[in-house]
């Protein structure tokens, strides 16, 4: 009877260990355990080494580690990989010297952590890139460097680079020009360039005597650059000048000349303001600095 017994109990704990093995979440713990120690092992090696080899870039495909952790977001070892990657293709079809693993590396990351502030700052501000303005410029390279194959060919030889990695650079480059074009604080202005503070105040009152301002310029301005386009300037961001002159071409009221001449550090300027745009009234660098002192960032692969 108690053979019967001690027969029966092994039955049925044999039984119940093979349906334990059998029951799906018992094999995907054994699952998770080994991607687990997989990530790990992986860890160890690209975080200890620094390994940016074909055998490390396979592995992190299956066990994908971050370089650098944002609060809601990462930058992958793969993508850090696979910029450095582009220089070290391009510096070799160029017969230039390598740069030193350990500052590539370093200044790669630091290029993607500045694309991924980029990013999460346009979020706040809605600024976004769509699939068709990538294609849009993709398009333009494409026209202007003798046609797609042409670039496709171009970009494998010289970077190992192909189609969609360049799409990536293009919607991070474009994304910038948003932000910077369309964010920002601008004014779009004329100005004349004089030598001195006596013939500055001559020729504002001359303006506003009824001379044209582009007249002005023409015959008094020492800019060769903007003199015989009438004093044209283009848009101007804050922080393109020093914070002076920022002071006083921000403070102008649209369409009006300035009331005194401003000095520079390029001599005495006479300025009208055009038109204005934008709305963040700080320089490009104070607001990533901004962005940086505000995000919490984890550099992980250094």
């Amino acid at each position: 009877m108690l053979k019967t017994v001690q027969g029966g109990i092994k039955k049925f704990k044999d039984k119940n260990k093979n349906d334990l093995i059998k029951t799906p979440w018992f094999l995907i713990i054994v699952i998770l355990i080994i991607y687990l120690m997989g990530t790990i092992g992986t860890g160890a090696v690209i975080y200890g080494y620094k390994t940016n080899s074909p055998t490390s870039r396979a592995f992190l495909i299956i066990f994908p580690l971050p370089a650098v952790i944002f609060d809601s977001s990462a930058v992958s070892v793969s993508e850090v990989f696979e910029r450095m990657n582009y220089s070290i293709n391009f510096n070799r079809a160029n017969k230039r010297a390598d740069e030193p693993e350990k500052d590539l590396r370093k200044r790669v990351v630091e290029q993607l952590i500045e694309d991924r502030l980029y990013l999460l700052g346009a979020s706040r501000i809605n600024v976004v890139v769509t699939s068709d303005e990538v294609q849009q410029a993709f398009d333009k390279v494409a026209q202007e460097n003798g046609g797609v194959e042409e670039v496709k060919n171009a970009l494998l030889s010289l970077y190992g680079m192909n189609e969609a990695g360049f799409k990536k650079l293009i919607k991070a480059q474009v994304l910038k020009d948003k932000v910077r074009d369309e964010a920002f604080e601008q004014v779009k202005l004329k100005h004349i360039l004089v030598a001195d503070e006596e013939t500055a105040k001559k020729v504002i009152a001359e303006i506003q005597a009824g001379k044209k301002f582009e007249d002005a310029a023409r015959e008094f301005s020492k800019d060769e650059t903007s003199r015989d386009k009438g004093g044209e300037v283009g848009w101007v961001r804050r922080g393109q000048y020093d914070e002076k002159l920022d002071e006083v071409i921000f403070n102008i009221e649209t369409g009006k000349l300035s009331e005194t001449p401003v000095q520079s550090n390029y001599g005495w300027q006479i300025i009208l303001v055009e038109e204005k745009k934008g709305s963040i009234a700080v320089s490009l660098e104070k607001w990533l600095e901004d962005l940086k002192s505000q995000t919490r960032v984890w550099r992980l692969l250094k």
